[in-house]
């Protein structure tokens, strides 16, 4: 099991844009309170990240613009190659040859 952290800004910002839609289904998608929602929605909309999009029947719906699904990709990005920096550092600590060893002695903590 693992133990929940909170998100950073970027993670709430992705998830936004991922998710899209109607401002209560980016509520409830990204597990947001209404003012918090509001004022994601208010700064990347500020930012063009997302567009507003009325339907016939007069409801708003919150699409990525270009930007926006540019943006996403570099968070994505980075979100990938940070996890790989850390792959090492869960295997603990490695030898100089690349073995198993402790923490004394020609350790090298990756």
């Amino acid at each position: 099991m693992e133990i929940a952290t909170r998100r950073s800004s970027l993670q709430v910002v992705a998830d936004i844009l991922r998710i899209g839609g109607t401002k209560t289904r980016m509520m409830y998608g990204a597990n947001l309170s209404y003012a918090q929602t509001q004022k994601y929605l208010d700064l990347l909309v500020n930012f063009q990240l997302l567009e507003e999009v009325r339907s016939p029947n007069g409801r708003t719906a919150y699409v990525p613009s270009e930007r926006g699904k540019k943006f996403l990709a570099l968070i994505d990005s980075m979100e990938t190659f940070l996890d790989e920096l850390s792959m090492p550092a869960a295997l603990g600590v490695l030898t100089k040859s690349g073995e198993r060893g402790n923490a004394s002695a020609g350790a090298v903590r990756v």
